[in-house]
């Protein structure tokens, strides 16, 4: 089996390795459409771009990586507001009956 290719930029993949090295709680996950950055802490993602067409990708990428290692803040927060586990804690008490 082969090395798992999660970006064809290799920037994009040399600040993916260097950032799941610094931050032991990030792990990548194959997705659907684009592999994600996850983290074990919050159960939130980042998106990694697989072949990205901007020049300002790389540091766009790396920022979103920082910003997501240091507040926890990914693709959930940025979409709901909430962190990923009060989201999952929210729709499991609504299903439970809790207020």
């Amino acid at each position: 089996m082969g090395k798992a290719i999660y970006s064809k930029n290799s920037d994009i993949s040399s600040v993916l390795k260097k950032s799941l090295r610094q931050y032991d709680w990030l792990y990548p996950e194959p997705g659907s459409k684009h592999a994600r950055v996850r983290s074990h802490r919050s159960r939130d993602y980042v998106t990694i771009p697989f072949s990205p067409s901007d020049w300002r990708s790389v540091r766009g990428f790396e920022a979103q990586i920082r910003r997501f290692a240091e507040r926890s803040q990914g693709t959930i927060f940025a979409r709901t507001g909430k962190f990923a586990n009060e989201s999952t804690l929210a729709a499991n008490s609504l299903e439970i009956g809790w207020k």
